[in-house]
């Protein structure tokens, strides 16, 4: 056997150990720099350190901020040269020609230095949070069961896309505005006080006042973000959960209800914190534009004032006036990076959370026993010892209570019971997901997250939100907390409620001994890599058959890298070592009884596969590929958690074979977890649990000539159960066909009695009480057993012999028939919905249990590989050329309907829109007139030999600046609150239509890997948090952007045609590079979706 050696091969793996700091939280991602390398040894590496790159950054937007005062030292110079009666034409030429030289130079080195800390921050920034984001994973990964009680996987998913890219803007070009802007704050408080220090102390008293302001501000909208951040995180749990479960939830019409409950469940509550947040950003705004107005009133009222007593030139008031209004102009421009700062600071805050807490059992400690290292034989054996055990969920139930049962090694041991009754549980107590003692002691962590969000939701709470949520709850089961704890749904059903109560919690006790060794004690992961599981709903992974089976060789001396391993050209590519662990998959998939669908495929193990519950297999061949991935690793102990439920017979008694090899072989320890009794007949022993507690336990012969009691004969009922209604089932079938030969086709007569049930009760009634309590659950796995075998029953959403294209599919309207693709009959919404609980309940197994003959590909596979239909016309130039004309006329309409979609989202918010945009437009009208205002006051500071009408001129120019500063501080908060309410509304009806729009799609359009659950989730979060972002205070910066520059252009005709033409330039120059920056941003955002897709999709089935 070819044996390698894992240390010598050169590869970036994730970094798994914990990561702790006393950094405050501004600070925080400083953390996550490297080593500094050597200046000398390596330039290069030092300069692309993100520690340097932020020094750099920083050096230099504190340079380029002093460069700004200095226009304004020009500017003042050149006026004191300028404005005396006396000066001559060639004078006013000679200084006017000085300072233009240095202000071109100065407004190079702007150029420059503007460049450099923008890219420095930027390139730094997402260096550390792509550190970040590693770090965030790997601690999802370690942590133990109980913190995904609070934290779906739609929320990690969210947290791991949307608010690393919000930490990664907001410490990155935002920082370095903020730096700059600063920076000019500081230097032009300085200068001022320098040349009119009079002046530049009334000025000042403004700075603290806006501080102040913006502080209480910030506050505010980090307690209004917070919680608005926790319900976007719950949100994206639930999208993935409904898209991973879509099948079921066109199959039962569930639809509109999910999508009431998403709308008035968690978009309506952000779209309150959103309008919250819409007032506080309207007062953040419009206090800027009050103090910036203010400034020049109390400028030009002061000032002339000072000039008046002859204790100040006109020269050094205008310095010291732009100076001050370059500050203020820089804390203008430097309110969305705010606001986009302290949403930063939000999201990081709760990210270190998950990072830095601290798991009950932490797999990243290497301390533990490792019987293997310690060179002794062991045997894997499994032993509860009088175990006692709640989960944190529901602290005061006793999943098991004082249970004790002796695993032998190298034996089939078996579980059954009714559901609720403790066999998963014996699982995770295994895998040490749990220990007994401390389960269900809430970790301090998640004390305090589960309170808070409680908090938040009872401070949002609206009393007939609530009883539609209740309403909603009874009539979709699998989102309704169940009393069951034995199928990993119903376990996702009880972390949906944090809210328990600890008054009555109940003691955990006993000991887990694996090996002999008590869990406690072993080291965690090589615990975990001793033993795999498959459960009755693997998760597959978003990737290729032979990823996800090559993903049970993870810890072995096999593991399989895709970076290394799949990629020729990497540097410590094997390609021996390669081709054996393809081998090995493909044994594996042999031994699971996969190859013979697997080697159909179009692409063979290579084939992607989607990583929710949809996609190119059934639910049976999932199973099967999880059987092989568990295989693979070769592991001392397999749990098969109703692994095997979704097969038919034969294939289940070919796996039987297989894992009975595996057995003998290499002394493996068998686990099996089963409702349906035939699977696990031949168990070397079978324990029988009820409540929790072990009621009996031998093999199927002892068992079954136990007679009924109160502790005895439940086994033995169960058997007897199934057997009566197979045998009730089959006479079913048989009557079927005798009304079919008769020519009666009625469905109504194919239908079983409804009275069966309780004939089947009265049979057995002499097997006692037992035979009622189970008859339920009897009754599931026949029915599932028929799903399994039965060659007349079909799945809604799978048509045999056909493979999903991959076209894009088209939306169903709601309360529409639907056919072809999705459904073998045609069905109404309004019929589906009114589905009873039970059959819901088993919704998944019955769509995920078909027989897997049914899915059998043709022979011809090359017919269902799916192909362009244009590919033989792109063969010849003149096929290509029309190709690509059909492309780009593709594009333009697919660009013009985007257009109208979105304008049609504007007018359905028109009221808010029209005032928000009016109100942006008189904002953006007031800079012409304080321009404007500006030429008068300078005029008047120019009057010589007249005092008084020097000091009432100023005064009243004055005057009509603060009445300018309180028109702009309504105008301004009423614009910025419509446009940011109205974004707020474009995104709660995005995100609705767009999960709309989602689950109405067949179910081929998930097949594809771009169209994964996680992905899909992470889409319609954080796309529609763009489009509300650009309509918000942005849309207003861009509507006052554009009236300013159209009013001065104007004003500036009126006033200097001559001067006006000659300042055009530069205009034209800014529109080029803003659309240099658009084109740009554009490509890197199509470079980056997919990438960023695949992550989202990827975190979600972590």
């Amino acid at each position: 056997m070819q044996t390698h050696n894992k240390a010598s091969r050169a590869v970036a793996r994730l970094p798994f150990e914990a990561h702790r700091t006393r950094l405050p939280n501004f600070l925080y991602l400083f953390s996550f720099c490297p080593a500094v390398p050597s200046p000398l040894a390596s330039p290069r590496a030092f300069l692309q350190h993100p520690g340097v790159l932020c020094a750099i950054g920083f050096v230099a937007a504190i340079v380029a901020g002093v460069v700004m005062p200095g226009f304004d030292l020009l500017y003042g110079h050149w006026s004191n040269k300028i404005t005396p009666a006396f000066v001559s034409p060639q004078s006013i030429r000679d200084s006017s020609s000085y300072v233009a030289w240095i202000t071109t130079i100065l407004g190079l080195s702007q150029l420059l230095l503007s460049w450099l800390f923008l890219s420095s921050f930027s390139t730094a920034s997402h260096d550390l949070t792509q550190r970040l984001r590693r770090s965030y994973i790997a601690s999802v990964l370690a942590q133990d069961a109980s913190h995904f009680d609070l934290h779906g996987a739609g929320e990690i998913a969210n947290r791991a896309s949307k608010d690393i890219s919000v930490i990664r803007a907001g410490f990155g070009e935002k920082v370095a505005y903020l730096t700059w802007s600063f920076s000019t704050l500081f230097v032009a408080v300085i200068v001022g006080f320098v040349k009119a220090p009079r002046i530049a102390g009334v000025l000042f008293a403004l700075l603290p006042l806006t501080s102040i302001i913006f502080a209480v501000l910030g506050k505010a909208t980090e307690v209004v973000g917070a919680p608005a951040l926790r319900i976007e995180g719950q949100s994206s749990t639930f999208l993935e959960q409904i898209l991973g479960s879509v099948r079921v939830v066109q199959s039962f019409g569930m639809e509109s209800r999910l999508l009431e409950r998403l709308d008035k469940a968690m978009l309506k509550p952000l779209e309150k914190l959103g309008m919250r947040k819409s007032a506080i950003r309207g007062l953040e705004t419009s206090a800027v534009y009050f103090m910036l107005n203010l400034t020049y009133s109390l400028a030009f009222w002061w000032g002339a004032t000072n000039i008046v007593e002859g204790k100040l030139n006109v020269g050094n008031l205008l310095t010291t006036f732009w100076n001050y209004m370059n500050a203020s102009f820089a804390l203008a421009n430097v309110v969305p990076h705010i606001a986009g700062i302290f949403d930063a600071c939000t999201a990081l805050k709760q990210v270190r959370r998950a990072i830095e807490r601290e798991p009950k059992i932490d797999i990243r400690q290497e301390r533990g026993i490792i019987p293997t290292s310690a060179g002794k034989d062991w045997s894997p054996s499994f032993e509860l010892d009088h175990v006692t055990f709640s989960y944190p969920s529901r602290p005061n139930i006793a999943s098991l209570n004082d249970v004790s049962i002796h695993f032998q090694p190298g034996k089939v041991t078996a579980l059954v019971g009714p559901s609720g009754s403790g066999k998963s549980t014996i699982t995770s107590l295994l895998l040490r997901e749990y220990d007994p003692e401390t389960a269900n002691i809430p970790h301090p962590h998640d004390t305090q997250d589960a309170s808070t969000a409680e908090n938040d939701k009872c401070a949002d709470a609206d009393p007939l939100d609530e009883k539609v949520s209740k309403k909603d709850k009874k009539s979709i089961p699998f989102l309704s907390k169940s009393s069951s704890k034995d199928s990993p749904a119903s376990e996702d059903v009880e972390k949906l409620d944090p809210s328990a109560d600890f008054k009555g919690r109940i003691q955990g006790a006993g000991k887990v001994f694996f090996a002999g060794y008590d869990v406690r004690d072993l080291n965690p992961r090589w615990l975990r890599s001793q033993i795999a599981i498959v459960q009755q709903h693997p998760q597959l992974f978003t990737a290729s058959i032979f990823e996800n089976v090559a993903a049970g060789l993870t810890g072995t001396e096999w593991e399989y890298l895709p970076d290394v391993d799949g990629d020729p050209k990497a540097a410590g590519y094997d390609a021996a070592r390669t081709a054996a662990i393809r081998k090995k998959v493909k044994l594996a998939l042999q031994k699971a009884e996969c190859w013979h669908f697997v080697s159909k495929l179009p692409q063979g193990m290579d084939t992607p596969v989607s990583g929710g519950r949809t996609g190119l297999l059934s639910g049976g061949q999932r199973q099967r590929v999880a059987i092989a991935r568990a295989l693979v690793r070769q592991p001392r102990l397999l749990c098969l958690d109703e692994g095997t439920s979704a097969l038919d017979s034969d294939t289940e008694s070919k796996i039987k074979v297989a894992l009975q090899r595996e057995q003998e072989e290499r002394g493996m320890t068998t686990i099996l977890i089963a409702h349906r009794l035939s699977t696990i007949e031949h168990a070397d022993s079978i324990v029988v649990l009820k409540n929790g507690r072990v009621v009996e336990q031998g093999t199927h012969e002892s068992l079954m000539q136990r007679k009924a009691t109160n502790r005895a004969g439940v086994y033995r009922s169960m058997a007897m159960q199934q057997r009566h209604l197979v045998e009730h089932e089959v006479e079913t079938e048989d009557d079927e066909v005798d009304v079919k030969k008769s020519g009666k086709t009625s469905a109504t007569d194919a239908t079983p009695a409804p009275s069966s049930s309780a004939d089947s009760s009265r049979v057995l009634s002499d097997e006692g009480e037992q035979a009622d309590e189970f008859e339920a659950e009897a009754r599931t796995n026949v029915t599932r057993t028929r799903v399994d075998s039965g060659p007349t029953v079909r799945s809604a959403s799978i048509v045999p012999d056909e493979l999903p294209h991959y076209a894009a599919a088209r939306p169903v309207p709601l309360g529409r028939h639907r056919s072809g693709r999705t459904s073998d009959y045609q069905y109404h919404t309004s019929e589906r919905a009114n589905t009873s609980p039970d059959q819901l309940e088993h919704a998944q197994e019955a769509t995920t249990g078909v027989k897997d003959a049914d899915l059998a590909l043709p022979s011809n596979t090359a017919a269902v590989v799916p192909i362009n239909v244009h590919d033989q016309e792109s063969k010849s130039p003149q096929g290509q050329a029309e190709s690509d004309h059909r492309s780009k006329a593709v594009r333009k309409e697919e660009k013009r309907r985007l257009r109208k979609t979105f304008l049609r989202y504007l007018n359905d918010q028109k009221f808010w829109f029209s005032i928000g945009i009016l109100s942006a437009v008189a904002t953006g009208a007031s800079f012409p007139v304080a321009g404007y205002l500006t030429g008068g006051a300078v005029n008047s500071l120019s009057i010589e030999g007249d005092n008084a009408r020097l000091q009432r001129e100023s005064n009243r120019w004055a005057l009509w600046f603060l009445v300018l500063a309180l028109a702009d501080l309504g105008i301004v908060m009423i614009g910025s609150f419509f446009l940011e309410t109205a974004s707020e509304h474009v995104m709660r009806k995005l995100k609705k239509e767009g999960f709309a729009s989602l689950i109405r799609q067949e179910i081929g359009f998930f097949d594809a890997e771009e169209h994964a659950s996680g992905a899909m989730s992470a889409a319609v979060s954080s796309h529609s948090a763009n489009v509300a972002a650009a309509t918000g205070l942005i849309l207003a910066q861009v509507v006052i952007g554009i009236v300013n520059l159209l009013g001065s252009v104007v004003l500036g005709f009126a006033v200097s045609w001559k001067i006006a033409v000659v300042c055009l330039a530069p205009i034209f120059v800014l529109f080029i590079s803003g659309w240099l920056n658009i084109v740009m941003r554009e490509k890197y955002e199509a470079m980056a979706q997919k990438p960023a897709d695949r992550a989202a999709s990827d975190d979600a089935h972590l």
